[in-house]
């Protein structure tokens, strides 16, 4: 082997094992030859924290407490089935409107809650009356009507009514008990008292434990908490000889009828 190579082999690994590894260099020469510092810069490590996002508990609200009472006021409400709603002393009382005899077409629901009787020529209206005023609480604001007993209508009702033009010959009309304020007699006026200072579809604060009805007023019926509420449509023939005396005069319940006949839109109210 050539002596050359035989030194390279045996003496250059030697070389390289004694070279001695410095540190790197910590700055750069610049043009003029001059070593200048370099900083090095330290990147913060971002670590894996959770991202504190604004977190909303679930909102905890308090039930509505259920009313077993009956609000401020005297008032009439029509009865629904044969008793009247609880937590009150309401006093019973009817009245019979004669409509007109000559092909009548008096119209209603057949499976209304009333009772009656009901007939082509003739309407049997049955109401639970509030004669006390007393109550722990005010009737709620919304859009309805309630009939009114006293002269005077409860806190945030206004006053009106409605006079039928009841059948002229052989008149049957009649009463008996506590009836809503008015005029009975050959024809029958009904006094009312309707609100309509908040909205039908918020729901008010009633008693719940047995069915009974309010009105419609200028919107659909009135939402009451924690019941079910059903539209019952009566329609009355009128009398039809001679000038009507029907009218609708004040805060009256919703009447689609025309001059001639009335039709007025009963809320049933159930417990759900």
């Amino acid at each position: 082997m050539h002596l050359f190579t035989v030194f390279l082999l045996v003496c250059l690994p030697t070389a390289l094992l004694a070279v001695k590894c410095t540190d790197p260099p910590t700055g750069n020469k610049n043009s003029t030859g001059t070593t200048t510092d370099v900083t090095d810069t330290v990147t913060d490590v971002v670590t894996d924290q959770p991202t504190a996002f604004p977190t909303t508990e679930a909102e905890t609200t308090t039930p509505v407490p259920i009313r077993e009472s009956w609000p401020q006021g005297k008032f009439s409400l029509l009865m629904a089935g044969n008793t009247c709603p609880e937590f009150s002393d309401f006093k019973k009382g009817y009245f019979y409107q004669d409509t007109e005899d000559f092909r009548n077409a008096n119209d209603w629901p057949r499976d209304t809650a009333m009772i009656g009787p009901f007939k082509q020529d003739g309407y049997h209206f049955r109401f639970c009356t509030e004669t006390d005023s007393k109550g722990d609480y005010l009737w709620e604001a919304g859009n309805y009507c309630i009939y009114k007993f006293s002269k005077k209508c409860p806190k945030g009702f206004q006053t009106g009514n409605i006079t039928w033009d009841d059948e002229n010959n052989y008149n049957q009309n009649t009463r008996k008990g506590r009836v809503p304020f008015g005029k009975y007699g050959r024809d029958t006026t009904v006094n009312f008292c309707c609100r309509d200072d908040g909205s039908a579809s918020a729901q008010i604060s009633l008693p719940i434990a047995r069915p009974f009805y309010m009105l419609r007023y200028t919107e659909e019926c009135q939402k009451v908490r924690y019941m079910s509420v059903n539209e019952e449509v009566f329609k009355f023939d009128d009398e039809d000889s001679g000038e009507t005396k029907n009218s609708r005069f004040g805060a009256a319940p919703m009447d689609s009828g025309d001059a001639a006949n009335h039709i007025l839109h009963f809320c049933l109210y159930r417990p759900m």
